[in-house]
């Protein structure tokens, strides 16, 4: 067993619940979402890599996993402030409901709306009022997680692929990795914009301490695009 601290890539399983009624809200397990009927055919299962300190998990968690051990399992509770943060009364808005029909869209509550630049829900339909919550849905909430650590993934190509997973979004079927000794090259199927790569390159090195350059390659024009 390894002692995991700040900067390390670490292999999890999870699963999230809500402390005041158990409710499971996320979870790892593809076999056990489809028994409690939370499966999303849009969603990867399976053990997930991150980088502990890198904001990849709720910083509760991140918290928690610094010195927890490899091959060990715990449980802990998360406060709002840990989670998603303390309800915004300055974020819950009272719309017309005029304003919906002309969307043509019936209000109804729990009903998720695009508003402005951010998701809202509907929480009550009254009369011509309609009140909206752009707090995170679980804003508020205590929430008990249970963590089943695996193993600390040393492997470069590994965390690479942690990076551009969890950082950039990619999924792994758009991009193509090489490690070229201290340099990792980056096939992906369209083109990064040369300030992610520049901000991504400088990630990459300051936790990856064997790497020292990174070089997108778009498949689009066949080109190295520039980096660092």
């Amino acid at each position: 067993m390894v002692t995991l601290k700040k900067g390390d890539f670490v292999s999890i399983d999870y699963i999230g619940r809500l402390a005041f009624n158990d409710n499971i809200f996320d979870l790892t397990d593809e076999k056990l979402a489809k028994e409690n009927k939370l499966h999303d055919p849009k969603l990867t299962y399976g053990a997930l890599t991150i980088c502990i300190g890198e904001k990849h998990l709720l910083e509760g968690l991140n918290e928690e996993l610094e010195g927890k051990e490899t091959e060990s399992e715990f449980k802990v509770t998360l406060k709002p402030e840990q989670a998603f943060g303390k309800k915004n009364p300055k974020l819950i808005k009272i719309v017309s409901k005029g304003a919906f029909k002309k969307q043509d869209m019936e209000p109804y509550p729990g009903m998720q709306i695009q508003l402005g630049n951010a998701m809202a829900t509907v929480r009550t339909v009254s009369g011509g009022r309609v009140i909206v919550d752009l707090n995170h849905p679980l804003a508020g909430r205590e929430l008990v997680y249970d963590v089943k650590v695996h193993k600390k993934i040393d492997d470069v190509e590994e965390q690479v692929v942690c990076l551009l997973k969890m950082n950039l979004f990619l999924n792994k079927k758009h991009f193509k990795i090489e490690i070229k000794e201290k340099t990792a090259e980056i096939k992906v199927d369209k083109k990064v914009p040369e300030e992610v790569q520049k901000t991504f390159s400088e990630l990459v090195k300051k936790l990856i301490s064997s790497l020292e350059k990174v070089v997108f390659i778009s498949e689009e024009q066949k080109q190295p695009l520039k980096n660092n």
